[in-house]
């Protein structure tokens, strides 16, 4: 019997369920599907997808996109607690999102990344911000092939690293799109899905530590992906930069 989120559904709504499998990011664990995004899983499925779009809709406020260089903000230039950097295991700095990072936060950002040790695939390390406006850069390494569960562990981990350190704005670029090639859309759910379901286990403790949690969209594909998939996230959230 198919297990979503830790409800148990009948035989006939699994067969449904497996259909789709491919949708979300999800493990198999004991031979039992576990759906890491119950929510917008069963807002596709559920005949009570309405009251289902209305607890999500409660977040749409938290959330932002901005389109990237020339255009709104790119995420050296983002006014938030911290910034995402979707870098490299030496932490050292690179090409894309990671060098435009380490050359506008300037040395000292190099400088205390050498004392760091590297990172590990999925895991979060948390810097300041030195020369940019963001307070702190949180460093996650993304996956080099399409692993969903690393690249949630990215956006689980960030999403913690943020919250204990009592910062409540963050800034994420698209990790592991790039040169590690993960399919863009396919990545875009995976951070979606995950951002929702943090903020909604933060509502169901009786929390709210997050103000604000900004997608910075590098180029034209990103920006109609999302722009595409947020409103069935989070319904009422703009798409406007």
């Amino acid at each position: 019997m198919l297990a979503i989120g830790g409800f148990k559904l009948s035989d006939s709504f699994e067969s449904t369920c497996c259909r789709i499998l491919d949708k979300r990011p999800f493990a198999l664990i004991c031979g039992t599907a576990v759906y890491s995004h119950l929510s917008v899983f069963l807002h596709e499925l559920h005949p009570f997808s309405s009251l289902i779009s209305y607890k999500m809709s409660k977040f749409a406020s938290k959330i932002k996109l901005s389109y990237g260089l020339h255009s709104c903000q790119d995420i050296t230039e983002i006014k938030v607690d911290a910034i995402v950097n979707a870098a490299n295991n030496s932490l050292l700095g690179g090409g894309g999102v990671d060098g435009a990072i380490h050359r506008a936060a300037g040395k000292e950002l190099l400088k205390e990344c050498r004392t760091l040790g590297g990172c590990a695939d999925g895991e979060a390390i948390i810097t300041k911000g030195y020369n940019l406006p963001a307070k702190h850069v949180i460093h996650t390494v993304g996956p080099r092939s399409e692993m969903p569960a690393i690249l949630a562990s990215c956006y689980i981990n960030s999403l913690q690293v943020l919250t204990d350190n009592q910062l409540r704005s963050i800034g994420f670029p698209c990790i592991a799109t790039g040169v590690y090639g993960y399919d863009n859309e396919r990545a875009c759910n995976v951070a979606l899905t995950i951002v929702h379901d943090f903020l909604q286990d933060q509502l169901a403790k009786g929390q709210d530590k997050i103000d604000q949690i900004v997608f910075v969209l590098f180029n034209e594909k990103d920006k109609k992906i999302y722009k595409a998939l947020l409103p069935e996230y989070f319904p009422g959230a703009s798409t406007e930069c």
